[in-house]
């Protein structure tokens, strides 16, 4: 999260690699944010990612034939004074709940670092929201993880109405709907991947 007056920046990242590539592509997408927005003034959401998209492929695809990891994620900009909100993503989306409705604002297909992977430009989305709506970001870690009688994935559909149906209640309380839900989803199946899911309250 990164503040600039009354403009708030939240980003949910998901790294697409394992291991100790992983690691290290969190540790340096998470500081190429804070770069870019540390030295710019007034950006928005869609030219943070082109700018960490031309980031990717200097530091990183560019001097090697084999690192092929790069990041999905969703990028956000409230206006804290007439609660708007920008949003621009990479293969992630962000969801809005209100009234027991969900609207989706999907991503870009896009892959950071790698022109063959630019199949949509970035773009930023405008939301105009009202009190009581509630904002999601995630990664896949959720939707993905295997669990259940058949042995399945949990499947995004899964998880837009488990957050549709929670959307209601006190953050503490969705806090602990989404953590008892995946843990009896998962029961004795090892964890698929790492889990985010970050929601915001508009008040």
């Amino acid at each position: 999260m990164f503040q600039e007056e009354s403009k708030i920046f939240l980003a949910t990242v998901d790294c697409t690699g394992h291991g100790v590539p992983g690691a290290m592509m969190s540790i340096f997408m998470v500081s190429m944010l804070n770069q870019i927005l540390f030295k710019s003034t007034g950006i928005e959401p869609a030219e943070i990612l082109e700018k960490l998209d031309k980031l990717v492929a200097k530091h990183l695809t560019l001097h090697t034939d084999q690192l092929r990891d790069s990041a999905e994620l969703a990028l956000l900009r409230l206006d804290t004074e007439n609660k708007s909100i920008l949003f621009s993503g990479v293969n992630r989306p962000l969801v809005l709940a209100r009234n027991n409705q969900l609207y989706i604002y999907k991503g870009a297909k896009y892959t950071l670092g790698y022109p063959d992977g630019r199949i949509e430009t970035l773009t930023n989305q405008e939301i105009e929201t009202q009190p009581g709506d509630m904002i999601y970001m995630f990664s896949d870690g959720f939707a993905d993880q295997f669990g259940g009688e058949n042995d399945t994935k949990f499947n995004r559909k899964n998880l837009m109405s488990l957050l549709g149906s929670i959307s209601t209640l006190t953050i503490e309380e969705q806090q602990a709907s989404l953590l008892a839900t995946f843990n009896q989803w998962k029961d004795d199946t090892e964890q698929t991947d790492d889990v985010l899911v970050v929601g915001v309250r508009i008040n």
